[in-house]
């Protein structure tokens, strides 16, 4: 169950067995934490807490913008679906930040007998690790894959380079994007490869603009397509967008809710000196795109 306040979080049974983080991208390093959770509650029955926040506290703390790897409603959801039995999403606000780390545990004002930590997990004013005689603390080892730790950092690392086979490694799924389809330009349809403009949420600004090979999902079905994301150079004034090509398709899906998930990175974007050329480049993606469905059959 998710919860948006810590008077709903005191409404519930315990006593609690506790994670914190920001947990942005939910990568296989946060499963494994949010799995000893649930094993460490199950143990002693105990209720199993996620605490975490829906925007981002270095954004506080620093004043950087920080782009999220997913959405803060898909955080809490994936969360949720992780098995946790309750997922509470909290803003982190100046309160929040100058609070001691007993400040903060007695402000969510519940019965806590385990806290499982990351292995460079530290909260509080001072930002230090946690440690107390009062609640037993289970620390959960770094994951390492190919020699690096698994962290958002490198994750968003991936994502900035269109490392599409690395971040699926790290993740422990392909990256996705889900969004609204809604009318482009219909620059496309034009060309002979219409396309499917989705509504963006922030998390795709963080990847590397250019050509994907990728896979749609709408309802119960899933196509082959290729997703240009950024703002197509060719055309002047573009604003940047996120345009699938959905392969062997031609239905009407305007409204509807889609999720796209990239595979392969093939090109950055250029700038073409005539549409004649930017549709034999696009030609060109959608026989790359067929060529790598062809020798990837577990994708389809």
């Amino acid at each position: 169950m998710i919860l948006s306040s810590v008077e709903d979080l005191q409404k519930k049974k315990g006593p609690f067995a506790l994670t914190m983080g920001n947990f942005d991208g939910l990568h296989i390093g946060h499963k494994r934490i949010i799995s000893t959770l649930i094993d460490e509650a199950r143990k002693d029955g105990l209720t199993s807490l996620v605490v975490t926040f829906t925007n981002h506290p270095k954004e506080l703390i620093t004043g950087e913008k920080v782009i999220p790897v997913i959405s803060s409603d898909e955080k809490l959801e994936r969360l949720e679906e992780e098995g946790v039995d309750l997922v509470l999403g909290l803003e982190f606000t100046q309160e929040i930040r100058q609070m001691s780390q007993k400040e903060f545990l007695d402000y969510l004002g519940v019965e806590f007998k385990k806290i499982i930590v990351g292995h460079d997990f530290k909260f509080g004013h001072n930002g230090s690790k946690y440690n107390s005689d009062e609640i037993e603390t289970i620390p959960v080892e770094a994951l390492v894959v190919d020699g690096k730790i698994v962290s958002s950092t490198i994750i968003r690392e991936y994502m900035s380079q269109g490392e599409m086979e690395k971040l699926r490694l790290f993740l422990g799924r392909p990256y996705r994007h889900s969004g609204k389809v809604i009318h482009g330009k219909k620059v496309g349809k034009a060309l002979g490869y219409p396309t499917t403009n989705v509504t963006i949420n922030e998390s795709v600004y963080a990847l590397r603009t250019g050509v994907y090979v990728t896979k749609t999902y709408l309802v119960d079905s899933v196509f082959k397509s290729v997703t240009n994301i950024g703002r197509i150079p060719t055309f002047d004034g573009r604003p940047f967008s996120v345009e699938t090509h959905i392969l062997d398709f031609d239905r009407s899906i305007y409204g509807e809710e889609v999720r796209i998930e990239f595979l392969h990175y093939l090109r950055k974007e250029e700038k073409f000196d005539d549409v004649d050329a930017l549709k034999a480049r696009i030609a060109e993606d959608v026989e790359a795109t067929r060529d790598y469905f062809n020798n990837h059959p577990e994708e389809v």
